[in-house]
Formats: C-alpha cells, structure tokens, sequence
C-alpha cells in the first residue's frame, strides 16, 4: 500500500513495521509485536453489544428510485448508541460481499487493531467471516463508521452508519436528538442525493418550545452546504468536538460541512414550520425536512 521503512512510532512499543528492523539492527524482532495485537487493555466486560452484517442487497428511495446497494444489517445507516466510558463489543459478519469488508470508526481514537484498514490494521473480513471489534468508549459525541475496504466503492454503495456516544451527564436536556446523514446514490435513473432513504421532502412533527438537537453527518467525499430557515440556531460541535459558549445563527444562514464531516445543531422549535435542506436560500434541491407542529405540509412557505 505504501513504503514503510520510515515509520515514527512516536517512541511506542515497536511493531513488526517499525523501520524494517530486520533490516536496520535498530529493534530486536523478537522485542517486536504485530499490529494486530496492538488491542489495549480490552480485558473487561462489554457493556454493549452489536452485530453488523455486511451484505448485497436491492433499496428503495422515497422517490421509488432502485439502489443495488451493499449495507448493514439490511438497513441503511444503521446507529449504534453507546454511554461515554462504556466498552463496546462489534462483531462484523460478511455475508457475501466478495471483496472483503472492515469498519474504520471516522474521526474516532481507537487501538491500532481496532481501526478497520485493511492491509494496515487488519485482514480484510471475507464472506462467511467475522472480526470483532472492541474498545472503551471515551470520546463523546457525533462520529460515523464505514468500511475501509476499497472505500470509495464501498461507502458509495451503503457500508456505512452512525456512531453516537452520549456523555455520562448531558449539561444541555434535549427534547428530539435527530441524525441526518447526507449520501449520493447510483441508482437505477441517475445519482441522487438523499438523507439516509429520503431523496425528497420528509416531514418531522415536532411541538413548539421543544429542543432539538440536528446531528448532521456528510457521508461524501465532498464538502456540502446546509440550510436551516424559519430558525435561529447554534453549532454546538464540530466532528465530535464541543464548541465553548457557542454564539447564536441567524435564520437562513447556511453551514457548510467538510467531506465526512459533523456539525451538531441545536434550535429551539418555533411555532412557525423550520426547514432544513441541502444548499442555500438560492437553491431548489431535494432531499429535505420540514419540522412543524403539525402533519400537514401542503401551504407550508418559507419566504426569501
């Protein structure tokens, strides 16, 4: 994949790649360990357990579009929910995804062997295979997983879902935590852009004077903006990391959020209808959610 023999270790346990030391009389290969025991201490109890199984399977967007797509557990963007400080145990399963699949946790610090890049960290997982992944969760916040393996395909197609880690004690009470993960999908007319299945408007009923918190989660490989109108709004944290005393937004201010990017948004629910979409107060494009206290989205109109 690459050329290894300069490697700086930051001064840890050497591994079997460190500086080629066969080659280089600078470590003892016995002294050295491989990658795949560097696991940290995982001698304790899972507090939480998943599976996810990798496999080939046809989806339907709201629009009725047809996606051969590659997922987890036959769902797309499946989440998994954990508490800060909490071990958590993920079995990946294949089921007939031929090139092999791992998981790498975007954005989040997790042992060496734990981290899902095939040929680096770990052997790809093939069909009728399992690997098991496992780690304390320390850091809180809003972070997604996608397989490493051939990535660019691999995502494109679906392998991929959420990860949050919600803090021992919320200092900010939330009434409606919602993820939205923005994608583009190949499917049977052309690629779409949707938010998780949803490629054109949704409706989220939410009563006025609720919190809401938006965990905005931008699943491609290129940076893209948001609008939030008919509220004013804070970015309370950026991939995974709190914001300190974050300042209000103005209504109709857009955000723009990098390639695997995080933004978490909080507003208070007004009792006008808010909108969220992709783009800005110039743009016209599906997919996107009104929120409003009540089901009927027919005479909703935000003005410019």
């Amino acid at each position: 994949m690459m050329n290894h023999h300069l490697i700086d270790e930051g001064g840890g346990t050497p591994t079997m790649h460190s500086n080629q030391g066969a080659h280089s009389g600078h470590h003892d290969q016995s002294e050295m360990v491989e990658v795949k025991d560097l696991t940290g201490d995982i001698s304790a109890p899972s507090d939480k357990k998943f599976v996810l199984v990798a496999e080939q399977k046809e989806i339907t967007l709201q629009s009725g579009k047809k996606v051969k797509a590659w997922v987890y557990n036959g769902t797309i963007a499946p989440q998994l929910r954990v508490k800060e400080g909490e071990m958590i145990e993920i079995k990946l399963e294949n089921k007939d995804i031929e090139s092999g699949v791992t998981i790498h946790w975007h954005g989040y610090n997790v042992p060496n062997a734990m981290d899902g890049v095939p040929g680096m960290t770990q052997d790809a997982v093939k069909p009728g295979e399992s690997f098991t992944y496992k780690f304390r969760a320390n850091q809180v916040g809003t972070y997604w997983f996608h397989s490493h393996q051939q990535s660019s395909e691999q995502v494109q197609r679906g392998l991929f879902g959420s990860l949050i880690v919600d803090p021992k004690n919320e200092t900010e009470p939330i009434d409606e935590d919602i993820t939205v993960i923005d994608h583009i999908w190949q499917t049977d007319q052309d690629k779409t852009m949707s938010f998780s299945l949803f490629d054109e408007r949704q409706l989220n009923q939410i009563e006025p004077g609720k919190r809401v918190r938006l965990r905005i989660i931008n699943a491609d490989n290129l940076s893209r903006k948001y609008l939030l109108q008919g509220v004013d709004y804070k970015i309370i944290s950026i991939d995974g990391v709190p914001i300190k005393n974050p300042g209000q937004i103005s209504d109709k201010t857009a955000l723009r959020v990098a390639a695997g990017g995080r933004y978490d948004v909080v507003f208070t629910m007004p009792s006008n209808p808010v909108l969220f979409k992709i783009g800005d107060s110039n743009d016209d494009q599906s997919p996107s959610i009104i929120f409003n206290k009540n089901s009927n989205t027919g005479k909703v109109v935000f003005t410019e």
